[in-house]
């Protein structure tokens, strides 16, 4: 029976008391669930009474944040790389100028010093360096496949251009020659292999275009734009640039003077193409 008087409103209970109300929802970081309110927390009148407890720390706010989807994330890494096509014709055109280049002025353009020193003289040939030599060919083209992000590609290939350039300028200005160098860089007692290497080397190089080197200039572009790309990698990448500077000499390719000079102008493209402070090798 119901009481005369009352509302018949649904869910109204049957003894005339008003049913607790619930409370506000919490946050899922809170520190205090609704079902972990103590009897103290509940007042006369049956509703449950929140905690009094200070507002959540900066770090629970923190957590709540959402988390970003790694694979939007990745989605997002793919769509800024350059695309291999773009870095493959980009290169395609460096190593045509390049190719055209080079072998055009060693074949028009006499030589007209020799840089040769002493130093030079006394610098043992090793032969089995011209392998050390010739990996740096690969080595000078590897950011086409490695290098993705499209601002330090844009930059790598200035600094590219910047060198062959400069190094055109000085091959058809000064051109120099090292005959003393060819000569101390004899096959004999060199395994089968590395004596067919070091031939075709010769045959395919002639000792003109030396200053400066860009086998040095292009070995250490080459290094910084994938140690740019590849930071924990930065100290195997100047080892290799390296060793490809060393080879040089060891073979009798270059003097010391075009190895300087091609150190010299890896790090004035560098300050060329970089702008601002993010400069040099680091």
């Amino acid at each position: 029976m119901r009481r005369p008087g009352r509302p018949s409103a649904p869910g109204w209970p049957r003894h005339g008391r008003q049913p607790a109300r619930r409370p506000w929802p919490m946050p899922a970081c809170a520190n205090t669930r609704p079902e972990e309110a103590s009897i103290a927390d509940i007042d006369t009148r049956g509703t449950t009474r929140m905690p009094e407890t200070e507002p959540p720390a900066r770090a629970s706010a923190t957590a709540c944040r959402v988390r970003p989807i790694q694979g939007d994330a990745a989605a997002l890494s793919r769509a800024h790389r350059l695309p291999l096509v773009s870095r493959i014709a980009c290169g395609t055109v460096l190593g045509g100028v390049w190719a055209a280049g080079y072998f055009g002025i060693a074949w028009h353009v006499a030589p007209v010093a020799d840089l040769t020193t002493a130093l030079d003289t006394a610098i043992p040939f090793v032969g089995w360096t011209v392998w050390v030599y010739l990996a740096g060919l690969p080595w000078i083209v590897a950011p086409l496949a490695v290098v993705r992000e499209p601002g330090l590609f844009r930059r790598a290939a200035c600094a590219y251009a910047v060198a062959i350039g400069t190094g055109f300028l000085c091959f058809t200005t000064l051109q120099t020659e090292a005959p003393a160098l060819r000569a101390q860089s004899v096959p004999d007692g060199l395994g089968c292999t590395t004596a067919w290497a070091l031939r075709t080397l010769h045959r395919a190089d002639a000792p003109v275009n030396l200053l400066p080197s860009l086998h040095v200039t292009l070995a250490w572009l080459a290094a910084w734009a994938l140690a740019r790309q590849h930071r924990r990698w930065r100290h195997a990448c100047y080892a290799v640039a390296a060793a490809v500077t060393a080879s040089v000499c060891l073979v009798k390719q270059h003097t010391v003077l075009d190895t300087l000079a091609g150190l010299l102008l890896a790090w004035l493209c560098i300050r060329v193409t970089i702008p601002g402070r993010r400069r040099a090798f680091a």
